[in-house]
């Protein structure tokens, strides 16, 4: 399907519908028709924006599709920023210092979104995500052979290789998983 199609029904002027993602009810109070599927997160004003697409006519196909796999797009800036608040690189520790009481692959997975959202300038940043790494090993007691060896010497190696050679775009983005492969 186009990435520029809109899938499910589109809101026309002064129509109400319930927004997939955050169930919250959008009134569409435009001239324009708008997409409640689609949004994006404007960094800059920090504001969620709807997209304006061409609502054609869909298929029954099509609408079987979208029964059975909706598309929800979740914008990864939106998530850090409005869902749990990291707005700066100095949040990221402070939010995994206060969440160190929920499970491990939850923390993990919202460390894994902010490297992949802040993987370009992450470089400069290569001894806040090793501190963390090592945080999360040490606090949630995660069994690891010689870990004041892995944490002190591998850890920093494995994590300035890492940042080197991962593809933002991978479908598997997991660098705790990754670490387990590289201390095997």
């Amino acid at each position: 399907m186009s990435d520029k199609k809109c899938v499910g029904n589109c809101i026309k002027n002064n129509e109400k519908t319930i927004h997939p993602f955050n169930l919250t009810i959008i009134e569409n109070l435009k001239n324009n028709i708008i997409c409640p599927s689609k949004n994006y997160y404007d960094k800059k004003t920090k504001k969620t924006l709807e997209v304006t697409d061409d609502c054609n006519n869909i298929t029954r196909n099509e609408i079987v599709n979208f029964m059975d796999k909706p598309y929800v797009h979740i914008n990864n800036l939106y998530l850090l920023h409005n869902v749990f608040k990291i707005n700066e690189v100095d949040d990221i520790s402070v939010w995994v210092n206060d969440n160190m009481s929920k499970p491990t692959r939850f923390i993990t997975r919202i460390l894994n979104i902010w490297i992949k959202t802040n993987l370009k300038e992450l470089k400069k940043y290569q001894q806040l995500l090793v501190k963390i790494i090592g945080d999360i090993v040490v606090r949630k007691k995660i069994v690891i052979k010689n870990k004041e060896k892995i944490i002190n010497r591998l850890l920093p190696q494995f994590v300035k290789l890492w940042i080197e050679k991962i593809n933002p775009d991978n479908f598997y983005f997991d660098i705790f998983l990754d670490l387990e492969i590289y201390l095997k």
